[in-house]
């Protein structure tokens, strides 16, 4: 089995912290950062097969980094899950238009958000064989 790769860009430690446990108990390689600017310093040398981002971020938000992620040729493809504590109907639909593949709404379920990002790596192509 292929280990996948996720990198989790949240700002809440906590969260971010429960979002790297189930990952890598599923079998997930994570990689996490706490703001888009971080995340796009680690997208240099890593290449995650999904990303999940927070959409409201200090020094660069999830919107503006999905966007820059699309410009760069070896990373454009990368499913990006955004989470999203606030449902302005603006900004979902600025990060859908900046790229993403879907949103989840916090607070969290775990179970859905897995089965999410299971069906976001098999989208781009991939077959994955995670343990839900």
């Amino acid at each position: 089995m292929k280990n996948y790769r996720i990198l989790i860009v949240e700002d809440e430690p906590n969260l971010n912290e429960l979002l790297s446990y189930n990952f890598k108990k599923v079998g997930f390689e994570v990689r996490s950062a706490s703001n888009g600017m971080k995340a796009m310093r680690l997208l240099r040398a890593y290449h995650p097969d999904v990303i999940l981002a927070d959409i409201m971020m200090p020094d660069m938000d999830g919107i503006k980094m999905c966007r820059e992620l699309k410009k760069i040729k070896t990373h454009k493809d990368i499913p990006v899950i955004f989470l999203s504590g606030i449902s302005d109907d603006y900004r979902l639909l600025s990060a859908m238009e900046a790229g993403a593949v879907d949103f989840v709404s916090k607070p969290v379920s775990i179970p859905f958000l897995l089965e999410m990002v299971n069906s976001a790596i098999k989208d781009s192509g991939e077959d994955p064989e995670l343990l839900l």
